[in-house]
C-alpha cells in the first residue's frame, strides 16, 4: 500500500474514500468496497483519508483507539485498498477551516471522484458537511458518491457504538462488527512471574496507550507464534489478588512451551469469560483458572 502524506500530495490520480476511519468497521468496509468499485471503473487508484493519531486527545480529552495507525493500515491492506492519504491530527489541524482543507486536498490530490457517508463532517467545529463537498465536487466536476449508514439492529455502526460494546465485554458483537477481533500488541516484559510458579506461566503485555479500554476481566483469547495458532486465557486489567493495580494483560499460551520475553506478541480478544474477582488464597486462583482453561479448549 502507498502512503501519501496530506501535506505532500501526489501525481497518482485517485478515487479518495473521506472519513475517519478510526478502526475499519463494517460501515467503513461499505464505503471502502464502494471505493474499490468506482476506481476500478475509472482505473485509476483507490484511497482512503485517515489520521495517525487519536482525534480524542486534540479535541475532547483521551478516550482511545479501537485500532492503532499500524492496526487499520493492515485491515486496509488485508481488503486490497490501494493507498491511503494520512496526516497527525494536531491542533493546527482541527482548527483548519472546512473550505481550507478542501482546498490543501483538491491542490494536493488529482482526485477523480469521492466516496463518504451521510453525516461526514470535517473542518473546524465538524462545520463542514455533504451540502459543502458537494459544492466543491461540483465545481471541479467530479462525482461525490454519498452511502448510507451501515446498520446493526437498528442502531448506526459507528466506532463509538464499538467502544460501548468493549466497555460491556461484548467481544462477539464488537468482533463482528469490526469484522476482526480487538487486538493488542506489544513487547512481552518480565513481570513476577507468580503464574509460572502457579503453573500457569503467562506472557505479559503492556497495553498500547492509545488503544480504547475494554472491560476488566479475563477473556477467552488467542495468539499466533511461528504461524501455529494458540488458545489463551487472558487477564485484562489489575491483579486484586495481588494487589497491584497497574493495568496489563496476562495471557496463559495453552499448550505452548517456550520463551517470548523481548519479543513482540499481539493477543487477538474473542470472548469475556468473567470478571476479575480477589481470590482468599493460590489455591482458590488455581481451581479458578483450571475452571478458565476448560472454557478456552
Amino acid at each position: 500500500m502507498i502512503n501519501f502524506d496530506f501535506f505532500k500530495g501526489s501525481n497518482n490520480r485517485i478515487v479518495l474514500a473521506l472519513g475517519f476511519f478510526d478502526c475499519i468497521h463494517l460501515g467503513h468496509l461499505q464505503l471502502l468496497e464502494k471505493t474499490k468499485l468506482v476506481a476500478k471503473s475509472l482505473g485509476v487508484y483507490d484511497c482512503v483519508f485517515t489520521f495517525k493519531n487519536d482525534l480524542s486527545t486534540v479535541v475532547r480529552g483521551k478516550n482511545g483507539l479501537v485500532c492503532t495507525f499500524d492496526e487499520r493500515r493492515e485491515k486496509l491492506e488485508k481488503i486490497k485498498i490501494n493507498s491511503m492519504i494520512s496526516t497527525v491530527f494536531t491542533k493546527e489541524f482541527s482548527n483548519l477551516l472546512a473550505e481550507d482543507f478542501l482546498k490543501i486536498l483538491f491542490d494536493n490530490f488529482l482526485i477523480s471522484a469521492i466516496v463518504c457517508g451521510k453525516d461526514y463532517r470535517f473542518g473546524k467545529d465538524g462545520l463542514g458537511d455533504v451540502n459543502l463537498l458537494k459544492k466543491f465536487c461540483d465545481e471541479k466536476g467530479i462525482s461525490l458518491f454519498v452511502e448510507d449508514d451501515a446498520l446493526y439492529n437498528g442502531e448506526k455502526i459507528s466506532t463509538t457504538l464499538i467502544k460501548k460494546l468493549l466497555l460491556n465485554g461484548d467481544l462477539k458483537t464488537a468482533n463482528h462488527l469490526l469484522n476482526s477481533p480487538y487486538q493488542i500488541s506489544g513487547e512481552v516484559i518480565k513481570d513476577r512471574q507468580v503464574g509460572r510458579k502457579l503453573g500457569f506461566p503467562t506472557a505479559n503485555v503492556l497495553i498500547q496507550e492509545e488503544k480504547s479500554p475494554l472491560k476488566i476481566g479475563v477473556y477467552k483469547t488467542f495468539v499466533i507464534i511461528d504461524g501455529v495458532r494458540y488458545n489463551c486465557i487472558t487477564n485484562y486489567g489489575a491483579r486484586p489478588t495481588f494487589l497491584l493495580e497497574k493495568v496489563l494483560t496476562e495471557t496463559y499460551i495453552d499448550g505452548f512451551c517456550g520463551d517470548l520475553y523481548g519479543k513482540n506478541l499481539t493477543v487477538y480478544f474473542t470472548d469475556f469469560i468473567r470478571d476479575c474477582v480477589k481470590f482468599e488464597s493460590e489455591n482458590q486462583l488455581i481451581s479458578q483458572l483450571k475452571e478458565d482453561l476448560e472454557k478456552i479448549r
